[in-house]
């Protein structure tokens, strides 16, 4: 009998524009494929993680198509074969759902480890030992397991767990999930003991993943049962098409996570970080003297007098300074942004006002 570590298989969501780090982050080019920490990507951080809980030939990407070259760069190594193309943008719920019934008709009792592309994890042995731990529970439990994070303070920005039963050693029934919270309520979570930060990292078997879609999702079941039973047959693409067309847009939390009765919480104690905005990026990186940021390898582009708590970002032309505070500046070929740090949600906001076409 094979064990949970031999069922295991990773899917790797790899969409979305990143807009909040523009215009170093473009639709073409998303964070997860440019350089912002370190000499690794962020995709390349992900499949280096992934790599020590599944083999290549059990590492799944699904993206879009104008991601697979950028996929291929980032790791040569990669089987073309294993990276699932969207027809479009469809939200998670049926990114993961395709990738689940593609990896179905592999192993029917495959566990799948989803990820994704764009998470900040640097301590990839604790990422292993609890990724392992979280499978080995879903595959004897048949559950789906969530990770959840101990908040170490009250952040209003991430979703929350909370936690109920103990059904086992690092284990427990998920008693409830928690959208984006107020400041009290955040403090609140974070003395009560027993409230987590939701990475949005399931972890489940195929099998169970399925059941439990056809009781929260029952049409989101159907249209994933059309494309598990088109895969490796000519009707295969026609049939993602047809069902990316008429599926509903929404999030796998929406769609099973927090409809399921059979969710449980496995905390993890790797260091995760979702870098979301330029403040997240500017908390993760050294800071200098004056609480300063820089990124790149061009520092002789950065003049600065008396300029404090800034994120700054050149590309081609030398950025000077004086007597700033908690201000980015971010320069690359798409344009230049100037923002409060307090503002980077913003961002987002701004890329939409950018000029189509």
């Amino acid at each position: 009998m094979l064990t949970a570590k031999e069922h295991t298989f990773v899917l790797i969501v790899c969409g979305g524009g990143g807009t909040r780090l523009w215009p170093a982050s473009t639709d073409q080019n998303p964070k997860q494929f440019i350089n912002l920490f370190g000499s690794e990507n962020l995709f390349q951080k992900t499949i280096n993680r992934a790599k020590t809980i599944a083999p290549y030939s059990r590492i799944f990407i699904i993206a879009g198509a104008q991601y697979a070259s950028n996929i291929l760069e980032s790791d040569p190594n990669l089987n073309p074969a294993n990276i699932l193309i969207e027809p479009d943008k469809k939200h998670t719920a049926i990114a993961i759902g395709a990738g689940a019934a593609v990896i179905a008709n592999i192993d029917p009792e495959a566990v799948v480890v989803n990820l994704w592309s764009d998470h900040l994890i640097e301590t990839k042995e604790q990422f292993a030992k609890d990724v392992q731990g979280a499978a080995a529970a879903a595959f004897k439990k048949k559950a789906l397991v969530a990770l959840g994070i101990k908040p170490t303070f009250p952040h209003v920005g991430f979703g929350y767990l909370e936690a109920g039963e103990k059904i086992s050693t690092n284990l427990y029934k998920v008693k409830k999930f928690l959208e984006k919270p107020s400041l009290e309520k955040a403090k609140q979570f974070v003395r009560a003991g027993n409230f987590y930060w939701n990475l949005g990292t399931y972890i489940w078997r195929v099998d169970t993943f399925f059941s439990e879609l056809a009781k929260t999702s029952p049409k989101l079941y159907r249209q994933t049962l059309l494309i598990k039973n088109a895969w490796g047959k000519p009707n295969y693409w026609t049939t993602m098409k047809k069902v990316y067309r008429e599926v509903e847009p929404v999030a796998i939390d929406v769609a099973v996570s927090e409809k399921s009765t059979n969710m449980m919480l496995a905390p993890a104690d790797f260091d995760w970080q979702d870098v979301g905005d330029w403040q997240a990026v500017w908390e993760t990186r050294k800071k200098d003297n004056q609480n300063n940021v820089f990124l790149g390898d061009k520092s002789k582009l950065w003049i600065s007098v008396d300029s404090q708590n800034c994120l700054v970002v050149p590309d081609q032309k030398l950025i000077a300074t004086a007597g700033l505070k908690n201000l980015i500046v971010v320069d690359s070929p798409e344009g230049l942004l100037i923002c409060d740090k307090s503002q980077s949600q913003k961002v987002k906001d701004l890329v939409e006002k950018l000029p189509k076409g």
